[in-house]
Formats: C-alpha cells, structure tokens, sequence
C-alpha cells in the first residue's frame, strides 16, 4: 500500500530549494571574493608601487652597474669610496636620483655607497613590480657588489627609507648585512593602507606585504630607526613599535619631522647616525 503526504512533499521541495539557493550563494561568493582579490592585486600595487619614469642618475660621480638577475637587468649606481658599503632603498615615489642625498652623506661618512633601483622603476621602468621582485633584485645587487669589490657581510650596512625600510629589513632577514638603518618605517604595508584608508579590508587584499614587523623578531644585528612625530604618511607609532620588536633597536625621535624626514635631520642627529655605524 502506497502512502502519499502533501506535507512531506513540501518539506523535500523546500530542502531542494534551499540547497540550491545555498549552492548558489557559495557559488557567487567563491566568484565575488576571487574577484576582489584579483582586483586587490592589481589596484593595491598600483598604490605601492608609484613607478617613477625618470631614469636620471644621482647629482654625484658614480658608476651605473647593470647586473643580470634571470630574466631582468638590475640598475644599481656604485660609488667607491671605502672598505665598508652601504646600500641604500629609497621610497615608493622615488629612483635612483631621488635618494642622491642620502647616497652623498653616506658617501661623505666614508662609506661606499651602492642605490639599488627597483623593478619598474626609473631605468628599470620596463619591468614589473612585486614585492618578490623587488627583493630579488636588491639580494642580486649585493651579492654582485659583494663578490666583484670585496665587501664583506660584516663591513655591509642596510639603509631605507619608507617603502626601503622594508627592501632593508629583508636583507637583513637573509644575513646579508650586519648593522641597519631605517628612516621612517612602517610595520607592514597593510597597516599603513589600514591607517590611511579603511580597517580590515587591506590585511585581506593586499598581496605585496612587506611584513616587517613579522620579520623584526627574528632579526638580531643592530638596528637604528629614525622617525617624525608629524609623519602622517608612515605615523610614528610604527616606527616606535618597531624599536620594540627588533632584539638590539634605537630609536631617534624627531619631534618636528614629518615623512620628508631628511630635512629634518640636523648635524647632531647625523653624528648620531654616524656614532652607530662606526
């Protein structure tokens, strides 16, 4: 005997409905959010990576070394002036020319002075930009100048500023220097886009992490962090939360500075700078 209930019948078509419903909603979320993603990709390096299209050299003499890394040139200007080197990363808006200053001052300590051009950036304007890509670059431009000039990992001195400070403290990371200086630096690039757009959302998107602040703990060479209490670009508290994290930290606090940082560095601060490389 067969035996037929109306109310049975609606609770399976309801059940089918709602997985189906619920089929769906999972569908387009998978797409909604792998959409965002790619489109996090994209805008957010557009963000990071403001490629500068200038491609003149520093206002002091040098020479301009192109170094092959795999499938990319490498532009790097090497000025010889000493047995100790520093390698210099200058920020998102900037190129080799822009960071000429600081290349001269360390020059004028009696460093060699090695800047470090970025992919996508400058003469290397045809390449792409990525955080994997930038690293890349840089690793090759120290060994090279390493191995060719006879420079040591513990006469090699790491120096960023801003988007540098994390190029620096990735080398650093790889044991390829021996002592660090960071102007400016954020805790990671999430956190800065965090502070000066929208919580949450950027931890998700953003690819091109620069994790210092992941990274600091492992990380045990001397460290010198110089930072503006106006810096509205980088604020402060990174950087003061930074000199915290790293094992063996300074900080030098510039009451008045804001993210163009330079300008605010007196002679005394300098001899300070110049105390911790000695």
């Amino acid at each position: 005997m067969s035996f037929y209930s109306p109310r049975f019948s609606y609770i399976e078509l309801k059940l089918v409905n709602n997985n189906f419903l619920m089929y769906k909603f999972l569908k387009y979320s998978c797409i909604f959010f792998f959409l965002l993603e790619v489109f996090g990709c994209f805008v957010s390096r557009k963000l990071i990576f403001l490629a500068q299209g200038k491609d003149t050299l520093p206002f002091y003499s040098g020479t301009l070394l192109q170094i092959q890394n795999k499938d990319r040139i490498v532009y790097a200007y090497f000025t010889r002036n000493g047995s100790r080197l520093a390698v210099v990363f200058h920020g998102q808006h900037g190129t080799l020319q822009s960071i000429s200053y600081l290349g001269a001052k360390l020059s004028k300590m009696g460093f060699s002075v090695l800047l470090v051009e970025y992919p996508g950036y400058g003469k290397a304007k045809r390449y792409f930009s990525s955080e994997s890509n930038v690293y890349s670059d840089a690793d090759a431009a120290i060994n090279f100048v390493q191995k060719n000039f006879s420079f040591s990992k513990q006469n090699t001195v790491a120096v960023g500023y801003s988007l540098g400070t994390g190029v620096a403290v990735e080398m650093a990371r790889k044991n390829l220097v021996s002592k660090m200086i960071l102007f400016a630096p954020y805790t990671s690039i999430p956190d800065v886009a965090s502070y000066r757009y929208v919580p949450i959302l950027p931890q998700i998107l953003i690819w091109d992490r620069f994790n210092s602040i992941s990274k600091s703990k492992d990380i045990t060479l001397p460290v010198l962090i110089v930072h503006g209490k106006k810096d509205i670009a980088v604020p402060y508290y990174m950087g003061e939360t930074l000199s915290k994290s790293f094992f063996n930290a300074k900080l030098i606090t510039l009451s008045n500075a804001n993210h163009s940082i330079f300008e605010f560095i007196t002679e005394t601060h300098w001899k300070l700078i110049r105390d911790f490389v000695q």
